[in-house]
């Protein structure tokens, strides 16, 4: 009987080892916030005394050490990020200039920036992650229909748009 080895996908193995060495850097902070009690019962069996020394407060943390969550691409890719929407998505097309001052072109996106910031950085795909996928965007866009969880996909052509028509997306805002 042959055995099977297991090849280890290196960014599933990276993305692991990163959510392990997040979970701890969260523990070891909770465990520095706790205050240190003494207690102590006195010898005539009164009631117990507890003396309570803060702790220091620590600095605002780093942004670079600060948790966020991953998810693996269909491609294999991980990517970390702060936050993930369900949205109902549409398609537009004709260029022009976005509300950032950009040219529109693949990858832009029209978003409220009440919910997503102007400015993000998204990667979209359908709800179930795999039956299409958008990919890589930027939020730099506005539109007077766009609000709440909503977002326009830019596409080049009607034809696409039409073909894509009114779809439920995810969309994850990725980390700086």
């Amino acid at each position: 009987m042959r055995k099977r080895h297991r090849r280890i996908n290196k960014n599933r193995l990276a993305a692991v080892l990163t959510a392990l060495l997040l979970a701890v850097l969260v523990l070891v902070r909770g465990c520095a916030e706790l205050r240190h009690r003494e207690k102590t019962a006195p010898e005539t069996g009164s009631a117990v005394s507890v003396k309570e020394t803060p702790v220091p407060e620590e600095e605002t943390p780093d942004p670079e050490e600060q948790a966020y969550l991953t998810m693996e691409t269909f491609s294999g890719d991980v990517l970390a990020y702060t936050d993930c929407l369900t949205v109902e998505a549409t398609a537009y097309s004709g260029g022009g200039k976005t509300a950032m001052g950009t040219a529109a072109g693949e990858g832009t996106v029209a978003v409220d920036p009440d919910v997503i910031p102007l400015g993000s950085r998204l990667y979209i795909t359908a709800e179930d992650g795999s039956s299409w996928v958008y990919g890589y965007a930027v939020a730099e866009d506005t539109g007077g229909s766009i609000q709440g969880e909503r977002v326009d996909l830019f596409f080049w052509s009607e034809s696409d748009c039409r073909a894509f028509g009114r779809r439920t997306a995810k969309v994850y805002v990725l980390a700086p």
